[in-house]
């Protein structure tokens, strides 16, 4: 059913880039950069609810923010795509809050957070605005989306005081999500080019922008890479790129866990390099 209405949708796309181009394209890129969001259970819910600390506004838009801890170092954690910041639990209760200040945040379009948009520019924005909010921070975490969003943020916006940066399952490249994008979809070429150009115009680059490996080139601070071998959602390639482009990054390749990565032994080695 659901491959139906991505296809009917396409089908809209293709006819209203031909009917009304910038209105066609304007709704294509808006489907482009739409979030379904992730279903919440009432304990994702609590947790979440009982951890939040404030609302940053973006868009017009409430963005929630969860804190935990008290302690001197500051962490920032940020989640993927469709997902949210209780995915961060299992990390958070195995760390010392008399050591760590830890803050995650909900992207736009996802868990508590207002909005149904959320791009790189939007979700990098947010990260920047976030930091400047807390001062800044010791420590970036981020799986999946929200790996490269900390890979963007701290080029696009030449962030220096991170002292630590794990990266966990990170995309390499925003045109791997346009393929993705016109398959999933059936777009035409000429459609997903009107597509483009609106999002250039919009947003001030092509997709060809955004690489994780360019923007790991920028990286002074020590960190690791964790991504898994049988990855079929974020291709190992992008790890071993990225692992090039930083010289202070150690590669963990694991097999058997998939894209999530949620697993304890990945916690084990997040907290191990934290520590």
């Amino acid at each position: 059913m659901q491959k139906i209405l991505l296809k009917l949708l396409g089908s809209y796309i293709n006819v209203m880039t031909k009917v009304a181009p910038g209105f066609g394209a304007k709704q294509g890129a808006m489907i482009f950069s739409y979030p379904v969001r992730p279903k919440m259970k009432p304990k994702h819910k609590a947790y979440l609810l009982e951890n939040k600390a404030f609302d940053l506004m973006f868009d017009h838009k409430k963005v929630a923010v969860y804190k935990w801890g008290t302690g001197p170092k500051k962490v920032v954690m940020v989640h993927g795509w469709q997902s949210h910041s209780y995915r961060w639990k299992k990390y958070i209760d195995q760390m010392d809050l008399s050591e760590y200040t830890i803050y995650a945040f909900d992207g736009p379009g996802h868990g508590l957070s207002e909005g149904y948009q959320m791009n790189l520019p939007i979700y990098g924005n947010i990260l920047h605005i976030l930091l400047k909010r807390i001062n800044g921070a010791d420590i970036l975490i981020g799986h999946s989306l929200g790996a490269i969003n900390c890979l963007y943020t701290l080029y696009e916006y030449n962030i220096r005081s991170i002292k630590k940066l794990i990266v966990m399952a990170s995309p390499g490249e925003a045109s791997d999500f346009g393929d993705s994008y016109k398959k999933e979809l059936g777009v035409t070429e000429e459609t997903f080019e009107k597509v483009l150009q609106y999002f250039e115009e919009k947003y001030g680059y092509s997709l060809s922008y955004f690489s994780a490996a360019k923007f790991a080139e920028a990286l002074d601070m020590e960190g690791i890479i964790i991504h898994d071998a049988d990855d079929k959602i974020a291709l190992p390639k992008y790890a071993k790129a990225i692992h090039e482009s930083w010289p202070e990054s150690e590669l963990i390749l694991t097999k058997g866990f998939g894209h999530n990565l949620n697993r304890p032994e990945v916690i084990e080695k997040t907290l191990r390099f934290l520590n």
